[in-house]
């Protein structure tokens, strides 16, 4: 990297070191201030090593920013870090995320403050609703839409299967206090069982949701359900305790599906939707009228829209409302529900035309509602875009992996020797000398492993192993067989991987003579050289553990492989030593004369960049004072007078950051050319192939990896055709016991009740004995009185009787007339 390429850059030598200053671009490899790396690609900010998270909202369905920034605008948080807002469709934020936390933090946003905290179960929703989805689009089945007051029936229904048994009614209970409105209800609920205490926090919890949702994909019954055509939205609820996770998943159908709800800049609302056709793929309804409500009074209209004040498209089927503001619906202190409703389309709405009608909802058919939130959340769109990229991310990342991985695969042609204590042999030098020291103790080796031979023979992996690099150590010694190289090709992988790892910093050290300027400090290359080393010889470590293990189930695969393991345990003689030793100190002399070479260079080039940016920055203020004096002695043609003083201030700041733009793209630039170089010089060499091994030899563990790797997929196949057996019979025995248990105790109360039968029928029969032994006895008492219980005496008795009560009463008024004869005779005497 050319110094003078960097005008605004600045480095500074400090302890043999360079650091990053502020506002500076981080290149690969390169360190921060207080020693925090930088990745490549990211900002240095304050030089505090921070590196931010970059969400583009361009495509994000809000179709425009809910930040409260106009693109391009820079913005400073609380914490004085700087956030940098790109033009486009939408607004790119700057996130501040902990490293140790996948959420991004809104909480120091003052754009969503007045938003109520996120559903912490949002992702496992989606994630759900996703797979449900591909399901039914493998199927060509029509996608199903969330359901924000369907998703609370299904937490609470969820959160009390956690303690009880399924129950209809509670789960009707629980849609009528939600006020939920569907048709054609169809719940399946699934289970999984933690093995340890979980907490809100545990990672697993989401995967084990997954799991419990991933059971019902197992049973016929279910898929049909989730496949059934007639319907169009799902609801899904989660919960867990210490023990088990619970997912419930409704399905039903609605008439109106809700796109989008968001404000205006009245702070009113806009509506979108659109009607889904019914069962017979027509539609019979349209919409008629949008109203908000208060919980407190849910008859009374807090603003309603009809006909008039709905947009409809006929060929699509979309619908808009907007409700003009200022009004106080979302998140208020006054919780609000949107309503929709709906009417038969004949006769035909007439939308858009004004209109005296007075809308009674009362006889209007309700077809959806949901509470007054921003439907999506900005944070869950900013969320949801974020993960999108990640995901296109890491699949280009594990396919650009798969590509280098198979290029390496097939450009292998060579593996490095190894020294007697594990140091990797860096070049070509090294190994020559090593070749030449071989010659001269082949006897000696020989006569050594004969003897080792014929005396007792280790079957040990480890001891394997090492027979193995001795014999690639010497090539006078025949290779076994096809099997035993296919043993060897775990500990070549691992050597491979150190070569590469070498050949790039010979590469990078190769680019550094031939290009001189802009290199880094000896430290600096030590570092890198010293955790790459360490890194290979742990990744080498790893990969021989996995060759042992590998080599332990070959070995109790087939007794035919016991004459491979029987490898002499050869030892390095006292000559190889010797020469291995002195090529170590040769290397790190080697190395302390190039880190000398290095320093006396980067401080030569320190001081070249420290009097170029000191003449660059002279320069640019000349040109700038200039260029400001010459635009305060224009006039406008057109005016006549001078240009402003806040239209120059303005035009400064604008070219101040297109500069800044045109400095972050050409840093970016030179990296990516500078990796570009790289991969090509480290290609070229891979495609190389290396003395004293064969393309044949290649191909041949092709062939013999090709077929281990069919074999594995085939046990694999096997494992999980095994594995889906036994989750379908743990499912099946679950419920066999379930119904066992109903059973069971449907049949102590059969019995209970057929006790209380049999009781009742013994107690029937007394009764009737004894009303026969009543009859009898009656007949026979008739027989003896003859005419004394004749009917007729009975009946002139009582009418006798009734007479003579009747008379009585007619005596009683006679004398109560008697009496007042009496009276009123007596009081004419008296006169």
């Amino acid at each position: 990297m050319d110094p003078e390429e960097f005008p605004e850059g600045e480095y500074i030598d400090m302890e043999g070191e360079y650091m990053a200053m502020e506002g500076e671009y981080a290149m690969e490899g390169e360190y921060a201030m207080e020693g925090e790396y930088l990745m490549e690609g990211e900002y240095d900010m304050e030089g505090e090593g921070f590196m931010a998270h970059h969400l583009q909202l361009g495509d994000s369905p809000e179709g425009e920013g809910h930040l409260g920034l106009s693109p391009g605008q820079d913005g400073i948080s609380d914490d004085g870090m700087m956030a940098h807002h790109m033009d486009g469709d939408g607004l790119t934020e700057d996130m501040h995320d902990d490293e140790s936390n996948e959420e991004l933090n809104f909480a120091n946003h003052p754009e969503f403050g007045h938003l109520p905290p996120l559903d912490p179960r949002r992702k496992t929703r989606r994630d759900v609703l996703r797979s449900i989805n591909e399901l039914r689009d493998k199927y060509k089945k029509k996608t199903l839409h969330y359901d924000l007051v369907g998703n609370k029936v299904g937490n609470a229904y969820a959160e009390f299967l956690l303690s009880n048994r399924p129950d209809n009614e509670q789960l009707k209970a629980i849609m009528e206090k939600e006020m939920f409105v569907g048709d054609q209800v169809e719940c399946l609920v699934g289970e999984a069982y933690l093995d340890l205490d979980a907490s809100d926090g545990d990672k697993e919890i989401p995967g084990c949701f997954m799991d419990a949702h991933g059971l019902l994909f197992e049973l016929q019954e279910e898929r049909d359900i989730i496949l059934a055509p007639k319907y169009t939205h799902c609801a899904i609820g989660c919960a867990f305790n210490k023990e088990q996770v619970k997912i419930v998943e409704l399905y039903f159908r609605k008439s109106v599906h809700i796109c989008k709800v968001e404000g205006t800049e009245d702070d009113g609302a806009r509506i979108e939707g659109q009607m889904i056709e019914n069962e017979k793929k027509e539609f019979d309804v349209g919409i008629y009228a949008v109203r908000v409500v208060a919980l407190k009074n849910l008859k009374k209209d807090f603003v309603i829209a009809g006909p008039p004040q709905i947009e409809f498209n006929e060929e699509t089927k979309n619908f808009t409302i907007v409700f003009e503001g200022p009004l106080d619906l979302f998140y208020s202190n006054d919780p609000k529900m949107l309503e929709f409703y709906v009417r038969k389309i004949n006769p035909p709405i007439e939308y858009g035309k004004p209109s005296d009608e007075r809308i009674n909802v009362n006889y209007l058919q309700i077809a959806g509602r949901m509470p007054m939130v921003l439907d999506p959340d900005p944070r869950i769109v900013i969320e949801d875009d974020q993960d999108r990229i990640k995901e296109e991310q890491e699949k280009e990342e594990r396919e650009k992996k798969e590509l280098e991985d198979k290029i390496i695969k097939d450009a292998q042609k060579n593996q490095n020797a190894e020294g007697g204590f594990g140091f990797p042999v860096a070049g070509g030098r090294l190994r020559r000398d090593d070749e030449a020291s071989k010659g001269d103790a082949t006897e000696d080796d020989k006569s050594k492993r004969d003897a080792t031979s014929r005396g007792d023979a280790s079957s040990r992996p480890g001891n394997k192993s090492v027979a193995d690099d001795d014999d690639k150590d010497h090539p006078s010694t025949p290779a076994k067989s096809g099997d035993s190289d296919s043993l060897e090709e775990e500990g070549s992988d691992s050597e491979s991987e150190e070569d590469e790892t070498e050949s790039q910093s010979t590469d990078k050290k190769e680019d550094s003579m031939e290009e001189p300027e802009g290199l880094p400090s000896a430290e600096e290359m030590k570092k890198e050289l010293v955790a790459a080393i360490q890194e290979a010889l742990e990744e080498r470590e790893k990969l021989k553990t996995k060759n042992n293990e590998l080599q332990r189930e070959i070995i109790t695969m087939d007794s035919t492989y016991e004459q491979y393991d029987k490898q002499p345990d050869v030892s390095m003689n006292e000559h190889k030593y010797l020469n291995t030793l002195a090529n170590v100190h040769q290397v790190r002399f080697n190395l302390k004369e190039t880190q000398d070479r290095y320093n006396k260079m980067a401080t030569e080039l320190q001081a070249k960049l420290n009097e170029k940016q000191a003449k660059c920055d002279e320069i640019q203020k000349q040109f700038k004072d200039l260029k400001r004096s010459v635009a305060e002695n224009s006039v406008v043609p057109r005016t006549g007078k001078k240009i402003k003083p806040e239209i120059l201030n303005e035009w400064e700041t604008r070219e101040e950051k297109k500069d800044s733009q045109v400095h972050h793209f050409r840093f970016q630039n030179i990296a990516l050319r500078n990796r570009l170089a790289n991969k090509e010089k480290v290609l070229k060499k891979k495609e190389q192939l290396a003395d004293g091994l064969h393309l044949i030899d290649f191909e041949q563990l092709k062939i013999e990896n090709q077929t281990l790797n069919e074999k594995i997929e085939e046990r694999n196949e096997e494992l999980q055709k095994l594995e889906k057996k036994i989750t379908i019979a743990v499912i099946t025995l679950s419920h066999t016991e379930e119904k066992l248990k109903k059973n069971t105790k449907l049949d102590a109360e059969h019995q209970k009740i057929k006790d209380e039968l049999n009781k009742a029928k013994e107690r029937l029969n007394k009764v009737k004995e004894e009303r026969e032994q009543f009859r009898k006895q009656s007949q026979r008492l008739r027989q003896q009185t003859g005419i004394e219980n004749d009917d007729s005496l009975k009946a002139d008795y009582n009418n006798r009787t009734f007479e003579i009560k009747e008379l009585e009463g007619e005596i009683q008024l006679l004398k109560e007339h008697h009496q007042k004869l009496i009276t009123s005779l007596k009081g004419i005497h008296i006169e």
